[in-house]
């Protein structure tokens, strides 16, 4: 009996200490309202309203390829990289229209990757975390106490990179051939589609320029999604900057 009392106290008290945790840690009320179970996609509405000039959207490809801070230092244009790792196209609309709501900004780069990828794993991923997060909020937002303790103010969502992830690793090529020119397609998923061009009327109707573009990649680029690519560019009207050519 003595025992079982113990293992109540115990718990009850590590219950009390789970919940105080959770509710310090969580993000600022904007933040919050969202959902999150990615956070690095919303880092953007710690921005100031209508102070960033070029959003970025994407995958990986994004927040580790395109420095803001370069862009701020060479032409004197805000940017941030809104980006999450192996963005489906459902989350860049989302991202494209958090950003047109809080940013309005002149230009948004879509990475063309996003356009392509099947969504089928991501979805799963993305199912199980929203699932897990009420009943897991601390485990979500464990990160939150570097931001909590650098600014002091949780109300602040501060990105000092503006989404740019600072890499210093270097590796060797593998694949030196591959973008081996081909006239050939990359077929694009019937959902893909329609989501695209939700994010190109949506980017139109706020009289915001959509830009597509490329950043080299060997794993996951080649001529086929090249071309492809560039015909949906052609057949909307949008410039498609591809880094890979």
């Amino acid at each position: 009996m003595k025992n079982i009392l113990k293992s109540i106290i115990f718990v009850t008290i590590f219950i009390l200490i789970l919940v105080i945790l959770t509710f310090i840690l969580l993000p600022s009320k904007d933040i919050l309202e969202f959902g999150v179970y990615n956070v690095s996609k919303y880092e953007i509405l710690g921005e100031k309203r209508d102070t960033i000039d070029v959003v970025a959207i994407g995958d990986s490809l994004v927040y580790s390829s395109l420095s803001p801070m370069e862009i701020w230092n060479e032409f004197g244009y805000t940017a941030f990289d809104s980006a999450e790792p192996a963005q489906i196209i459902e989350n860049a609309y989302k991202s494209v229209d958090i950003a047109i709501k809080s940013q309005h900004p002149k230009i948004i780069l879509l990475e063309a990757n996003v356009i392509l990828r099947d969504p089928k794993n991501q979805n799963k991923y993305t199912r199980l975390y929203r699932e897990n997060k009420d009943y897991n909020p601390l485990g979500l937002h464990h990160n939150n106490w570097k931001n909590y303790i650098t600014y002091g103010d949780k109300s602040e969502w501060i990105n000092v990179y503006k989404g740019f992830k600072f890499i210093t690793k270097i590796e060797p090529s593998k694949n030196k051939v591959y973008m081996k020119p081909s006239k050939e397609l990359r077929v694009i998923q019937n959902n893909n589609l329609k989501v695209f061009n939700k994010i190109v009327s949506l980017c139109q109707k706020n009289d915001v320029k959509l830009v597509l573009i490329s950043f080299p990649t060997q794993t996951s680029w080649g001529y086929k999604k090249h071309n492809t690519i560039a015909k949906i560019a052609s057949e909307n009207n949008l410039e498609f900057q591809n880094k890979h050519c």
